[in-house]
């Protein structure tokens, strides 16, 4: 199925976070312990696939002028993730669903503002495309790092879903995500913890691990058509009696 095809009228939305070899494999950020997430994000992916489902993946991808370079008080090494660079590539255990993705790249941790250059959209920002999706019932974001750009994008979705009234839940899987761990500068275990907390009081849905809702509703849908098929068995079973003692 065709990009554009997967974009109208979509339920449910995936977003891959800064699953890039900047984080997760080479470069001053990269934490290989991070890497762990990899095969619970790739069945998401497959998951939406499936049911075709848009994925958006945002991409860091600075120039040395960027502003953030600065950021993060100590907590992050200055150059990161420079364009034109090995490390702003999605990790090669994505590439396979690279044509299936809207690739954004984003010069800063929020990439929900960031322009959206794929021929086939016509919006220019991704916060755009999902107010607008009237049957939105679920934005999905998976990838790193949970307590900076996982963050700073679920948080300002909800927020602008509340904003205009709109009734659409933000999940953030806990079991895909995740973020760096510097030893006396930034724990691991820690910053997640707090992440989950801002979030959670933000009012971002957050599960042990994410499952697709479609088996559910198969199920329920299995059952109602049971009991209409009984309900219609039980009506033909009276209608045969009243006749025979008539």
């Amino acid at each position: 199925m065709k990009i554009q095809e997967r974009l109208k009228d979509a339920k449910r939305v995936l977003i891959v976070v800064d699953m890039i070899n900047g984080f997760m494999k080479e470069g001053l950020l990269a934490d290989h312990k991070m890497m762990e997430i990899i095969p619970t994000a790739k069945n998401i992916i497959e998951e939406f696939i499936k049911e075709n489902y848009p994925i958006f993946a945002f991409r860091d991808v600075h120039t040395k002028l960027s502003p953030e370079h600065n950021n993060f008080s100590g907590l992050l090494p200055q150059m990161h993730c420079l364009a034109g660079s090995e490390e702003v590539d999605l990790i090669s255990e994505l590439k396979p669903y690279e044509r299936q993705m809207i690739v954004i790249d984003k010069n800063a941790t929020m990439g929900i503002t960031s322009p959206i250059t794929h021929s086939e959209i016509e919006y220019n920002f991704l916060s755009e495309y999902l107010v607008s999706l009237k049957q939105l019932v679920e934005v999905v974001l998976i990838g790193v790092c949970t307590d900076i750009c996982i963050m700073d994008n679920a948080i300002p979705i909800k927020k602008t879903f509340d904003q205009l009234n709109i009734n659409t839940r933000v999940t953030v899987p806990k079991n895909a995500v995740d973020t760096y761990h510097i030893d006396g500068i930034h724990d691991k275990q820690e910053w997640n913890k707090m992440a989950f907390r801002f979030m959670n009081q933000a009012g971002i849905y957050l599960p042990e691990e994410y499952v697709l809702e479609r088996g559910k509703q198969k199920w329920q849908k299995e059952v109602y058509y049971w009991v209409i098929f009984m309900n219609l068995q039980w009506l033909k079973q009276i209608t045969i009696t009243e006749w025979m003692t008539k």
